[in-house]
């Protein structure tokens, strides 16, 4: 399945409360796929960002396109106009995520291929429980995401719209192995930012990001360790017709 969509042309939607964030992953596929690209991003500077770089790679306006949009809204694209979609974490800022992938059955093609990457609730978390509603809440500050929701909901926020999973499964395993092993390094790395805030060599609030980094980076750790959460829940999804 995923060779297969690998072969289409892609929608890229994928970054900010919905978009394509600096263009790098769409560059990546255009590069590997020849496809065309349509990237849409709500946030101004990482759309210019990402229209810079399509230009950089001369690609802007051929193989890509990036426009402004909010996927909170109906998509500004027409039914039935492309051959696959692909996000990567952006629905976890989604506000209803059966009304987004009913936007996206709208202007996929029957037999369009999808590609999802994003964060997800797994069964080791117990919304009843106060500490593990702690530790996720203490998560979120870490990864800067928005919503997470269970995979049932995933999955039943897709097939609801008429498509047919074909692969949905966590990728790469377990993240808190190679965090737990590289810790000291933010640790040591928020000290010396400390020292250069304190200094004025560097603004404040670049201590406040690797404080928040270290702070509940036991949290995130804990959560993947118990299987609570995971970054990387991959699903490829056909739409029926």
């Amino acid at each position: 399945a995923l060779e297969l969509f690998l072969r289409c042309s892609i929608m890229c939607l994928a970054r900010s409360l919905l978009g394509c964030g600096r263009g790098r992953i769409t560059h990546h596929i255009a590069q590997q796929t020849g496809a065309t690209i349509s990237a849409m991003n709500i946030e101004p500077d990482q759309l210019e960002a990402a229209i810079a770089f399509a230009e950089l790679q001369g690609l802007n306006g051929t193989q890509r396109t990036v426009q402004q949009g909010n996927s909170h809204a109906p998509l500004p694209f027409a039914d039935n106009q492309f051959d696959g979609f692909y996000q990567v974490q952006a629905f976890t800022y989604a506000w209803d995520l059966k009304k987004l992938f009913a936007e996206i059955a709208r202007v996929v093609k029957p037999g369009s291929i999808i590609s999802i990457l994003d964060g997800v609730m797994l069964d080791g978390y117990d919304p009843a429980n106060s500490t593990h509603k702690r530790l996720l809440y203490e998560t979120r500050q870490i990864t800067g995401l928005g919503g997470f929701w269970h995979t049932k909901y995933w999955l039943d926020a897709i097939t609801s719209n008429g498509f047919t999973i074909l692969e949905a499964e966590v990728k790469g395993g377990h993240q808190h192995p190679l965090i737990d092993r590289e810790r000291w390094v933010f640790e040591n790395l928020a000290k010396l930012v400390d020292y250069l805030v304190w200094l004025r060599v560097l603004p404040a609030h670049f201590g406040k990001l690797l404080e928040r980094f270290t702070l509940h980076g036991e949290s995130f750790t804990i959560m993947d360790r118990e299987n609570m959460f995971t970054t990387s829940y991959a699903v490829i999804a056909r739409l029926d017709g």
